[in-house]
């Protein structure tokens, strides 16, 4: 698809076609770049990947994304997809940092799930993570405003919380 098609003409079909062409796109794109060796070595550097399994690696996950750029879309109403390295490189939207999370929670052999917050006009304004451990889901928001929210935090004004489950590609990475 071509940016112009990541891109909404207005909010009915942005709602109609958020669920039906970006999500599964930021779970096909993470699918491809879990078997993307930059994604590992850039965990192996940065320790995640070393940390033990459960809260303390996820935290780890969190504070590494967060660390990372923020960048708003090239333009307005749209969601770009890109290359989970382009994003570790050059920064990303909350869309962007999702894959991004997605394919490492794939490579560290978590299950995961996409969440998307807003309200009745937008029920699209912003996306992050799910991560499960032990039976608990962990919040993985690390783009949630400028300086990022902290681990298991989330932006309570939202009126619309979902989650979505994985596509076929990413349930077999």
């Amino acid at each position: 698809m071509t940016e112009a098609g990541r891109c909404y003409t207005d909010s009915h079909d942005k709602r109609r076609r958020f669920p039906s062409v970006i999500i599964p796109g930021i779970y096909d794109e993470a699918a491809r770049s879990a078997r993307d060796p930059f994604l590992a070595e850039w965990l192996q550097g940065a320790g995640v990947a070393d940390a033990p399994p459960g809260p303390a690696q996820l935290f780890a996950l969190h504070e590494l994304a967060r660390a990372g750029s923020y960048a708003e879309p090239a333009q307005f109403n749209c969601d770009p997809l890109q290359a989970v390295s382009t994003t570790i490189a050059e920064g990303g939207d909350c869309d962007q940092w999702a894959m991004v999370l997605l394919a490492a929670l794939a490579i560290l052999g978590y299950e995961a799930r996409l969440m998307t917050f807003g309200d009745e006009a937008d029920r699209f304004q912003h996306v992050c993570i799910a991560a499960k451990w032990d039976r608990r889901w962990h919040i993985l928001d690390p783009k949630g405003d400028p300086k990022g929210l902290d681990f298991n935090d989330h932006d309570g004004s939202y009126l619309i919380v979902e989650a979505w489950n994985p596509t076929r590609a990413y349930d077999r990475v």
